[in-house]
């Protein structure tokens, strides 16, 4: 059975487990991240009553975080799935305010991302955003002035 370190090295299993890997990763490295449910569900009131219930808007990312004064806006995918149109027009609207949107389908690119911003804050992400997301492919780096 391996320790507690060599489990987060092995390869995820699904997109939950990559998503609390993400959250994981930006509380050690001292952020404040959070999960997000979007759309809608129903509830059973104690009359047993069903109700919609909203949640945050369709296409907002699966991760929120500000990290080292970066607010960061994290679309978790696990294999063949891909960002939705909705969640790329939510990357690229928090883009446009001055956030970064990531499209990340693994903790090792989220890692590397967070390094730039150690190194250099913002800047750093727009000046490597597009070698990233070449380098990290199928991941993408959603940042003002960028395509």
């Amino acid at each position: 059975m391996p320790i507690a370190n060599e489990v987060s090295k092995l390869p995820p299993q699904s997109e939950h487990e990559t998503q609390s890997r993400i959250i994981n990763l930006i509380k050690e490295r001292g952020g404040v991240v959070t999960r997000i449910n979007s759309g809608s569900m129903i509830a059973k009131s104690k009359d047993d009553r069903c109700y919609r219930v909203n949640l945050a808007d369709k296409g907002t990312s699966d991760i929120i975080a500000l990290y080292c004064g970066v607010y960061l806006a994290i679309e978790v995918k696990y294999g063949d799935n891909k960002a939705t149109k909705e969640q790329v027009a939510f990357l690229e609207s928090v883009a446009a305010a001055g956030g970064v949107g990531l499209v990340a389908f693994d903790c090792e690119f989220v890692e590397k991302v967070l390094i730039n911003i150690d190194y250099a804050g913002l800047e750093a992400i727009k000046d490597t955003s597009s070698a990233l997301s070449n380098l990290y492919a199928p991941n993408r780096i959603f940042v003002r002035g960028e395509e």
